[in-house]
């Protein structure tokens, strides 16, 4: 977003306030901490004048338009046909995320409709702070997805927490949309299949067909489960065990009650199994969560949540222990073939980023060593050599050539220690070395306290005695800043300028 809104100038600016590395610090594969994520986006509100919040909300809208460019476009687009049932499907989409970016911590997702025009939109996340991205991200969706124009208003922020002991933030957002058509206001409704007044299965019935279900009543006590629930548990649960005492609700993040629960009756839920002294079965379930209205009771449709067959073996199951109808099975096998690719795309993302990393120090090192190699010979020389030309030898009509040395050189330098020297000459040729730059004259050599240049040549120049009168005046400013270490007063040099050319 900051290279097409801002360009790449701004971009470097942003990496030194950061104080990010725009080799390391941007992996797709890797996971960062928040701090991280948070020096970025002051850093871009700082450099370029945007209000943080702006810029978290343009990155909202930003980042729909980047997952359809890298083709996410049609399962965004076919995950809900309106915009509530987009929200209430965002979590089974992270869930599946969450397999591949097993460090995801995804955020909750829920919608209220408050009349025909507008939702409220329920977000909740363990990472505060970020609420202004989702007002983007939900304006985008409206507009891209489903031709409607929404405006956001935040209603609330709370702080609650989970069952889990983790706490979330709650933020309620008020979605006003606007232009809708007559028949996207109406809310439609079905009616109930009618059921047959007898029961054709018994309990020992739907506990075999449904291995993996539970029943509880309003006060969270076990009325009925399947067959596979107590294998997994290692253990029979007696009558009336109340659920809060086995699991833990992962996600959503909430408090373990049937009024909440009612609340998120769209979204996937994550059971853990509670540790205990005498377990530390790492068991977790993930399912969907009913309200059986005539009955009063809540039925948890679930199987366990396994992402590879290293997972299947420490539970101590087998791939016949998952229903065939239940698509676990294929999930495992798939998801163990996108390890073993995920495993080669991440090695290949670090591999790509040592090898910038890499190529910018070659650089870095080729710029040294041009500069040294310009220091010895012409740099057209230099260039032609590099690129295997055979230099020929130049002869030149008219030059000038301008030796110098330090005066009472001699004695300084029998006076000072060696290092003493060549700190003074070093400090001396470099000021004088910029001098050259600045009149386009070119360095021959230095020997000693002899330094020389010339003017004419290796490029022929009409008009090349003024400039070395002009640099032979430097010398002797720049020289006066030097102090001898002999004696603390300014060195002093004197110039020999001398016209070579061809006799005729």
């Amino acid at each position: 977003m900051v290279l097409d809104k801002f360009g790449g100038k701004a971009w470097k600016e942003i990496l030194i306030v950061s104080g990010l590395d725009d080799d390391t610090d941007f992996l797709v594969f890797q996971s960062y901490p928040d701090e991280k994520t948070f020096a970025l986006l002051k850093a871009v509100s700082s450099v370029s004048g945007t209000p943080y919040d702006t810029v978290l909300e343009e990155f909202g809208e930003y980042f729909v338009q980047y997952c359809f460019r890298h083709g996410y476009d049609q399962l965004l687009r076919t995950l809900g046909k309106d915009f509530i049932s987009f929200i209430q499907n965002l979590d089974t989409l992270h869930s599946y995320l969450a397999r591949t970016y097993t460090q995801l911590r995804f955020p909750s997702f829920r919608c209220e409709r408050r009349n025909a025009e507008s939702v409220n939109l329920h977000y909740l996340t363990e990472r505060t702070g970020l609420h202004p991205l989702v007002i983007g991200l939900a304006k985008a969706v409206s507009r891209d997805i489903y031709n409607q124009t929404a405006e956001m208003e935040v209603e609330s922020i709370s702080t609650h927490e989970s069952d889990t002991g983790s706490e979330r933030e709650h933020v309620v957002f008020i979605v006003q949309f606007k232009d809708l058509a007559e028949n996207e206001k109406v809310v439609t409704k079905y009616d109930k299949q009618q059921l047959p007044s007898t029961s054709v299965l018994s309990v020992s019935h739907i506990c075999t067909a449904l291995p993996y279900h539970i029943v509880f009543d309003e006060d969270l006590q076990i009325k009925q489960y399947g067959n596979m629930i107590s294998k997994l548990l290692q253990t029979y649960l007696p009558p009336n065990t109340c659920m809060t005492s086995i699991f833990s609700i992962m996600h959503p993040p909430m408090k373990f009650l049937v009024e909440n629960i009612r609340m998120f009756s769209n979204s996937v839920f994550y059971l853990s199994l509670k540790k205990t002294d005498r377990t530390d079965n790492p068991l977790i379930l993930r399912g969907e969560m009913m309200w059986l209205a005539e009955i009063k009771h809540m039925i948890y449709i679930c199987s366990p949540r396994l992402t590879s067959l290293s997972e299947l073996t420490k539970l101590n199951m087998y791939l016949s222990d998952i229903p065939l109808y239940d698509v676990t099975r294929e999930l495992i096998l798939l998801n163990q073939q996108r390890i073993a690719e995920i495993d080669i795309a991440k090695k290949l993302d670090e591999t790509t980023a040592e090898l910038k990393k890499t190529s910018r120090l070659l650089e870095e090192e080729k710029q040294r060593t041009d500069a040294l190699l310009y220091q010895m010979l012409p740099q057209k020389v230099a260039n032609d050599l590099k690129n295997g030309i055979t230099i020929a030898a130049e002869k030149f009509e008219v030059v000038t050539i301008l030796f110098s040395d330090i005066v009472t050189f001699t004695s300084i330098a029998s006076e000072c220690s060696p290092m003493e020297v060549v700190t003074m000459l070093n400090n001396l040729y470099a000021k004088f070395d910029e001098k050259t730059n600045e009149h386009d004259v070119y360095k021959v050599e230095t020997i000693g306290d002899a330094y020389m240049i010339v003017n004419g040549c290796p490029e022929i120049k009409e008009i090349h005695v003024q400039a070395v009168a002009n640099f032979a005046m430097d010398m002797v400013e720049e020289a006066a800043k030097v102090k001898s270490p002999a004696t603390g007063l300014s060195l002093q040099v004197g110039d020999d300028l001398g016209f070579f050319y061809k006799e005729q």
